[in-house]
């Protein structure tokens, strides 16, 4: 019988579940089905929803159900309200039955009472089926998923709707008891009867019997007859059954009458045959009978499409037809029947259940046509999956392995993919979702199944279809549970069969599909084995040496595939140690092959993801030496610092290594710097150098460059410190001299002069065999001499005297101390310094012998034994007037000064010397001559050592005293009782006298103006000279504020004037 519903469930699939119970209450239902020589049907695995043959009879409860209330189409909420509602009346009825109320009802209340038992045993069972059902299911889910934790497969319990119908039979044998002559006790006995059938008893055939002889006119003679049909036929007794199903049709008005003809039907179906002619009589009568039915039910539409009962006995019949034609392989004339009768469905069920058949008898060449007929002229039918299932299972019997896998693939490509069938079906999701769990089932027990027959026998050709079929199936469903396996399975056959590109790709995707999968750790690394096998069985072109790859080469697909799989290694199992030699593979591919960025990016992660490992020692090399390679010092070095930091990475031949490059590299970028005149960063450079490596044997000389450069840039500060630090730090360096003269001199240029002379003297002192020690030495006592460190300038001045007395700067180291002991006061240390000045460097340098002589003549004189010091300077004064003097021009005004401050006492006599008495005015002027005469004589002398200041101090005190002279002559007062004319006179004679003597003075003036400019010296006795020009000649010279330069400029180009006899024309 067809599937049909009832509150969800399949009244088929029930009827096996019973079946494959073997119920105590039911009995056993197995049919004997005779299929082409008597082939037991119950020999044939019952399945479960998936099974859509009719290979069992309609059943007892078959029957029942036709009889009983239609349940079709109900929603289970209704049928629920409607069974609590005859709970209340099941109680109602009992509480009757205990009260005298219900005495004179009893008979119609215990007859309800088993009636509505009978009606709950149907409910019940139908939940019992539903509730067992539902657990099935999700058990089947559980077992395909895991079958070890799926756990036992569930049973039925009938418990509850078997107590039911005990309950109804109680009620039933009350009724037959207590009322044996009721009028309606025909009624109780087959109540009672079919309640003892449907529960396996055979004592119902009694009751049957006695309702027969005891009611021949009972209505319910057609139903006993029928019901006793069903009983023997239960009990495989057709003959017996066939009898009682021809009695039934002695009654064609009643309702068991199209059901019995059905019946009738099935018992020569299934009735015992002695020959093949028996056995398609037999089938003959099956399809009269069936035949029979659907031409009752279209006569009257309460049997048919339209029928209220549970069962549409012509889809009965009709799909019974399909089973007797297809066993009896009339094939034309079941389509002539299925075409008049409208049913073209029923015909390819039949079709359907002959392939069965043919399978059933081995005849597989046959069925696989029938089959394949089927799927041709019905394209869209919703059972045609199952269909393609059998050919496969055909095909591989009949060793059709293309056919197999080509069958596979039209599986996919009709039940899975968008294509007519789907579309036909696109509502039915029933139908989809049983067809894709055909589909995912079936490809993937042909895929394991060849794999492992290829296991077994190491079979190329097996493992290539177990290839194309796990292909198909990942294709297919590639995120079912099931694709995690058997995508490895694939993985490993393409490993097998050294098709490594492709064993790689499935591997690849079965470790990233699930971190903690079993497989993920074996398939991380089998995708690399894979691929990297794959490497070493290419033999490639030959590269350019390591590191000098000019332009990067293209990586070949092979080795780009073996990076991409090393990387899901290292991502997925990062602290696995078989990574470590992985990584440093995929670097050194990128390296080989001169994508230089993307190897020293993925070797510096080596050495920071798994530093305490060989391949990240090696990284550290690689990188350093790439870099060095190529002479980029700023990365060597930056590499460097940041290895140097990182502990874990070094062992102590690397750490060497590292940092004997790392030096020489930052020394050499520095030089790069300065080269390339970026002087401020190669000072920086060689800086950094020092402090990261202080004891370096380049560590002073990089200092030493650092100060130069930052001397380039004028970074004075910064090129002090590093001078400073080279000096302090590094006293033995050969650049120290060097140093601290260059840090000397700019100290000294800063006017940093205590710190200049400090470094200077430690130049002197630690390098006295330099030629500069003598200079440096001389410069710190000039320094100190000039911040007025008088002492220390003394010390060192001595110092020089002694340790470099052949030096050059000897001689005026011994100047500048006398000169300093005579600033000091200290005269008798500057005389005897003067002295030795005279007596060590006289005749070097006569100037300054005489210049030597002169200071020890006029300190002796002034602060000493001024006789000797006279006769000492006597003796200057002559050598230097003598002829071929020598220029001594320092001697000269040391001598001219002292001579001219001696001078200066006449001088003032003389200015003071008045013509103020007339009477005696002859005596005055007599007088005041001589002192002119006198004065003239010392100032020629002081001319005549061509001092140019004082020549010009003594021209212009000659000048004054000329001037003197004239002004006292016009002052002189006339004699006391002078008359005006003697008095006149006398100022005439005076006048003669005075007049040339202004004029006179007036040229001393105007001489001493010219030597000023002649000898370009402009003192303050060259201003005072031009005043009194302007004074005596204010229309030849105008006046103006400011003449002379700073007083005390002394050119070195003096030269030596006239004799004052030649200057002055004439005497008074």
């Amino acid at each position: 019988m067809t599937k049909r519903k009832v509150q969800g469930v399949h009244m088929n699939h029930l009827r096996r579940i019973f079946c494959r119970l073997h119920s105590t209450w039911y009995g056993p239902c197995v049919v004997l089905l005779w299929l082409a020589g008597a082939q037991s049907a119950a020999a044939r695995p019952a399945i479960h929803k998936s099974d859509k043959a009719k290979n069992f009879a309609p059943t007892i409860e078959d029957n029942a159900n036709y009889y009983a209330k239609n349940r079709r189409n109900i929603s289970e909420a209704d049928l629920k309200k409607a069974d609590q509602l005859r709970l209340k009346t099941v109680t109602s009825i009992e509480d009757l039955l205990k009260s005298k109320k219900g005495a004179s009802r009893r008979f119609e209340l215990l007859l309800r009472l088993g009636e509505l038992h009978v009606e709950r045993h149907d409910y019940v069972r139908d939940s019992e089926m539903m509730q067992y059902e539902k657990a099935w299911d999700s058990w089947s889910q559980a077992k395909s998923k895991d079958p070890k934790t799926a756990g036992p497969e569930p049973k039925l319990s009938v418990a509850s709707s078997n107590d039911e119908m005990l309950k109804a039979s109680e009620s039933f044998r009350k009724l037959v008891t207590e009322f044996p002559k009721h009028p309606r006790t025909d009624a109780a006995l087959y109540s009672l009867a079919r309640v003892l059938t449907r529960l396996g008893k055979d004592s119902a055939v009694e009751y049957y019997q006695r309702l027969i002889k005891g009611f021949p006119k009972s209505p319910l003679l057609p139903d006993t007859y029928l019901s006793l049909g069903e009983y023997y036929f239960d009990k495989h007794d057709i003959g017996t059954a066939i009898e009682n199903y021809k009695k039934v049709m002695q009654f064609k008005d009643n309702k068991a009458y199209p059901y019995a003809v059905y019946k009738l039907g099935w018992a020569y179906y299934n009735a015992p045959a002695k020959n093949d002619k028996d056995t398609q009589e037999n089938y003959r009568k099956a399809v009269a009978a069936f035949k029979l039915v659907v031409k009752i039910s279209e006569q009257n539409e309460e049997y048919g499409a339209k029928s209220k009962s549970n069962v549409n006995l012509r889809d009965e019949a009709l799909n019974d037809l399909v089973l007797v034609w297809a066993d009896g392989e009339d094939v034309d004339a079941a389509w002539k029947y299925f075409q008049t009768v409208g049913s073209s469905e029923s015909f390819y069920k039949m079709l359907e259940r002959l392939g069965n058949i043919y399978t059933e008898q081995g005849r597989n060449q046959q069925a696989i046509v029938v089959y394949q007929r089927l799927l041709r002229e019905m394209p869209v039918r919703p059972t045609n999956p199952e269909v393609s299932v059998r050919l496969v299972e055909l095909y591989d019997l009949t060793g059709n392995v293309a056919g197999l896998v080509t069958e596979l693939q039209k599986m996919k490509k009709t039940y899975i993919d968008e294509s007519p069938w789907r579309d036909s079906n696109a509502k039915n999701q029933v139908a989809l979702n049983e067809a894709r769990h055909q589909c995912e089932l079936t490809i993937h027990r042909y895929g394991a199944m060849f794999h492992q027959r290829a296991q077994k026998t190491k079979n190329a050709e097996l493992f290539a279809t177990a290839s194309d079929i796990y292909g198909i199936y990942l294709a297919t469903f590639p995120d079912t549970p099931a694709a995690y396996d058997i995508r490895y399975y694939l993985a490993e056959i393409h490993f097998d069969r050294k098709e490594y590109e492709k064993a790689a790709t499935h591997y690849s995707l079965v470790a990233k599909a699930d971190p903690k999968g079993k497989y993920m750790k074996a398939a991380a690394f089998n995708a690399v084995a894979a691929i990297n096998q794959l490497v070493v069985d290419t033999k490639w072109p030959d590269l350019p040496p390591a590191g000098q790859v000019a332009k990067p080469i293209d990586i070949p697909a092979a080795k780009q595939k073996l990076i991409q799989v090393i990387d899901l290694y290292v991502s997925l199992l990062p602290q696995e140690k078989d990574g470590d030699a992985m990584r440093f593979t995929a670097a050194q591919t990128y390296f080989d092959y001169g994508h230089y960025a993307d190897a020293m990016t993925r070797f510096e992660k080596i050495t920071v993801d798994i530093p305490n490992t060989k391949q990240a020692r090696t990284s550290v090399r690689m990188i350093m030496g790439f870099y060095a390679a190529r002479e980029d010092w700023g990365r060597v070095t930056s590499w460097g610092q940041k290895f140097l930091a990182q502990d874990k990475i070094l062992d102590e031949p690397l750490k060497k290594y590292v940092t004997e490059l790392l030096q020489s590299a930052t020394f050499k970028q520095a030089l790069v710097y300065e080269k390339e005149e970026k002087f401020e960063a190669a000072a920086t450079s060689f800086m950094a150098f020092q402090k990261q490596f202080p004891t370096n044997s380049n560590a002073d000389r990089a200092v030493y460059n650092a100060m130069l450069n930052f001397y380039k840039v004028g970074k004075i500060e910064q090129a002090l410190e590093a001078g400073n630090l080279l000096i302090n730090k590094y006293p033995k360096s050969p650049m120290v001299v060097d140093t601290m003269a260059s840090v000397a001199s700019t100290e000294e240029t800063l006017a940093k002069f205590e710190a200049a002379a400090k470094v200077y003297h430690r130049l002197a002192s630690q390098f006295p065999q330099d030629k500069r020690a003598a200079p440096a030495m001389y410069n710190a006592a000039i320094l100190y001499k000039g911040i007025n460190q008088l002492d220390q300038s003394v010390a060192l001045l001595r110092e020089l005297g002694q340790r470099f007395a052949t030096a050059p700067q000897a001689a005026e180291a011994n100047m500048t101390l006398a000169e300093i002991l005579e600033r000091q006061g200290r005269y008798p240390d500057a005389i005897h310094a003067y002295q030795i000045y005279v007596k060590q460097f006289g005749d070097v340098d006569t100037d300054l012998g005489l210049y030597a002589s002169a200071k020890s003549a006029t300190l002796t004189m002034n602060h000493g034994d001024k006789a000797n010091g006279q006769k000492a300077l006597d003796k200057v004064i002559k050598r230097l007037t003598a002829k071929n003097a020598p220029t001594a021009l320092a001697a000269r005004s040391t001598v001219a000064q002292i001579l001219f401050k001696q001078s200066e006492v006449p001088f003032r006599d003389y200015m003071d010397a008045a013509l103020n008495d007339g009477g005696r005015v002859e005596k005055q002027v007599s007088d005041k001559q001589a002192k002119l005469v006198k004065l003239a004589a010392s100032f020629e002398r002081i001319i005549d050592l061509g001092s140019p200041e004082f020549t010009v101090a003594s021209l212009y005190r000659l000048g004054e005293a000329h001037e003197n002279f004239a002004n006292a002559l016009f002052k002189v007062p006339a004699p006391n009782g002078a008359t005006p004319a003697a008095t006149d006179k006398l100022r005439t004679e005076l006048e003669k006298v005075a007049l040339p003597l202004r004029d006179e003075a007036y040229k001393f003036f105007e001489t001493a103006y010219q030597r000023s400019k002649e000898v370009d010296t402009f003192t303050t006795w060259t201003r005072l000279t031009y005043q009194k020009m302007v004074e005596l000649a204010p229309d030849k010279h105008p006046s103006i504020d400011e003449l002379s330069a700073e007083p005390g400029y002394l050119s070195h180009s003096v030269k030596i004037g006239q004799p004052i006899s030649d200057i002055v024309s004439s005497g008074i």
